[in-house]
Parts: C-alpha cells; sequence; structure tokens
C-alpha cells in the first residue's frame, strides 16, 4: 500500500519493499548433462570418420607417432660431427717424443691436437728390430735394449753389436793365456762397442767334452786334442763319419739276355750286389712254350767241390751271373768225429 505525501508535510512510513528475482540460467546439472552430449557427437564423429577413411587415419597416426619420437630423441651437434670429419692423424705430429717414447703415426690426434699425450707410446726395443747390420756385426734381439733413435725408433746404433771380426787392433798373437784361441765370433763388451782382450781370446773346448757320438759314428781317435771352432764342438768335429752303405742295383741297370725280356717297372725291383736274369727279366713265348733258359747258369749243372754236396732242387738255384760255385750251390757235409 502506497502512501502519498501531502502539503510538504513529512512522509508516512512504508514497508521495506522485497525484490523477488526471476532467472532463466541453467542448473549446474544441464550444463553438465549437455557437455557429455556434445563430447559424445564429436567422438561419433570422429570413429564414424576413421571408419570411412581407414588407410588415410592409419598414416597419419604412424606419421604422429614418428614425429613424437623424433621430437624427443636427442639430436647430434654440429660441433661434434666436425670433431669427427676433422680428427688428425699422428702422422702430422712434428713434435719429439720424450726419452722412452715413440710416436706411432697410426694413432688419432683430438681433433688438430697432435701431441704427446695420444701421440707418444712406450719405446721399442730390440725384439722389434728388422733392420741390418754392417760386416762383422750381429743383430740382437733382446727385449732390455731399448731404441733411443728420434721419436724412439732402432738404428743399427742400437741394434747392432760388433763381434772381434771387425777389431783389427786385438789378433791371434794377442791371445797369450795359456791354452786360449782368438776367436773372431765374440762379441765385444767394451763401452761404445769397444772389443777387449779378453772378449776375443777364449779357453779352449776340446772334444773331451763331448758326448753325443754314438756306435755309428764313434768318437775321433784324437778327441783329447781335437779343438772345438769358437768353442762349439758338434757331431761333424767330434765324431767320424759314418760308415758309407753300399747302394742296392735295381733291374732298371741290367740288360737281360735274349731272348728274355725286362720285367715291369725295372726300377721298383732291387737286385742286391748283382742282378740276373732270375731276378729282372720274363722269358719270352714262342709257339706256346716257354723259350729254354740258358741251363748252365743253373746249379744242377754244377759238380762240388771238397766234401761238399749240391743243394737240394738244384735245379731251380741259378747261379750269380759270374759263374756257379760252392757258395751258391752246395752246402758242406758235416763229418762225425771218432
Amino acid at each position: 500500500m502506497r502512501y502519498k505525501r501531502k502539503f510538504g508535510g513529512d512522509g508516512i512510513p512504508q514497508a521495506p519493499k522485497q525484490n523477488t528475482v526471476t532467472t532463466n540460467s541453467p542448473k549446474i546439472s544441464d550444463s553438465i548433462k549437455e557437455s557429455m552430449a556434445n563430447f559424445k557427437n564429436i567422438y561419433t564423429k570422429i570413429i564414424f570418420f576413421i571408419k570411412t577413411n581407414f588407410i588415410f587415419s592409419l598414416l597419419t597416426g604412424i606419421l604422429l607417432i614418428v614425429y613424437i619420437a623424433l621430437f624427443f630423441t636427442d639430436v647430434v651437434k654440429e660441433s661434434e660431427l666436425v670433431v669427427e670429419v676433422i680428427n688428425s692423424k699422428c702422422s702430422e705430429f712434428t713434435g719429439v717424443c720424450p726419452f722412452g717414447k715413440r710416436k706411432d703415426e697410426s694413432l688419432d690426434c683430438e681433433g688438430d691436437d697432435c701431441n704427446t699425450d695420444n701421440c707418444c707410446v712406450d719405446d721399442n726395443n730390440c725384439s722389434s728390430y728388422e733392420g741390418t747390420c754392417p760386416a762383422d756385426y750381429v743383430i740382437t734381439n733382446e727385449s732390455s735394449v731399448s731404441c733411443t733413435g728420434d721419436n724412439g725408433t732402432c738404428t743399427q746404433d742400437n741394434c747392432c753389436l760388433k763381434t772381434c771380426a771387425a777389431e783389427s787392433s786385438i789378433t791371434q798373437s794377442d791371445c797369450t793365456g795359456p791354452d786360449t784361441e782368438y776367436r773372431a765370433s765374440e762379441i765385444c763388451t767394451g763401452d761404445n762397442n769397444v772389443c777387449l782382450q779378453d772378449d776375443c781370446c777364449k779357453q779352449r773346448v776340446y772334444c773331451s767334452s763331448f758326448n753325443a757320438c754314438n756306435d755309428i759314428q764313434p768318437f775321433v781317435d784324437d778327441r783329447a786334442n781335437t779343438v772345438c771352432p769358437n768353442g762349439l764342438c758338434s757331431m761333424d768335429v767330434c765324431c767320424q763319419s759314418p760308415e758309407p752303405v753300399a747302394a742296392s742295383l735295381m733291374c732298371d741297370t741290367y740288360t737281360c739276355i735274349e731272348p728274355n725280356i725286362p720285367k715291369e717297372n725295372p726300377e721298383t725291383i732291387e737286385c742286391g750286389e748283382a742282378c740276373s736274369d732270375s731276378i729282372c727279366c720274363d722269358s719270352t713265348e714262342t709257339d706256346g712254350e716257354t723259350s729254354p733258359q740258358t741251363t748252365n747258369d743253373m746249379c744242377n749243372t754244377y759238380t762240388c767241390s771238397g766234401t761238399s754236396t749240391l743243394k737240394q732242387n738244384p735245379e731251380s738255384i741259378e747261379c750269380l751271373e759270374s759263374g756257379c760255385s760252392n757258395e751258391t750251390c752246395c752246402d758242406e757235409v758235416q763229418r762225425n768225429e771218432p
């Protein structure tokens, strides 16, 4: 109920007015339902698109997976690739390796930085020396001898040892000690390869200290006074030469008596000291019959001398080419003593 103010007087108090708000805003539950419906609609459309465009979707998915994998893969930096490409070899190293080290040209430097740390390895020794030595010098292959050439290389000065043959100042006349001899092959032991008299003059060694001879090659007759050259005894020095063994004759050296002919492969048939037709030859056949053999070569044509008698079956025993004899054809008769 309203009251109007009349004639400028005080107004009549009115009751407080209450505002009633009328709104059309949706409820929260209705909003969630609408969002779910929209998502379901989009999901349905995506599934429908994939089914109707399967190949395209598959390729797109694979490319997407590859792209993601590449995105998370570490990439090689350009600086790292440059280091691999320009890595130098120690063959370009021009410095000097410290004593006890040598340059190995096959090694890699660190980029362009070739230094002693990556190019110098342990020193060579004479066990790896493959060079040559001057006349009257010998190569030593001892690993204890270090090489001191440029960059640790092995040289003749390191690995070639002087022998007494290269030292003209010492001769046999200088070996004045009792029972001594001059040995040109001995290695000099003095400083700077200088030969000392004790290097070149050594005590003689005799075959009496050698024990390798045998029954076939017995010791030489004067064994106690036979000197071993350069102090090295051997069978050639201290033992007699073996008795020569007579070579056995082979049938290829024999000529058959006609009409006999050589057997096959006569070079493989051994005769012993003497060859004959019976050993080396075959008889020829004429009209189906064997040609007659020479009967005077058979023991049945021989008369034994003395008290000996022909052996059994003398017709099958052939005499040697030199003729029949008691030794070939006869047996000695043993007599009983009274």
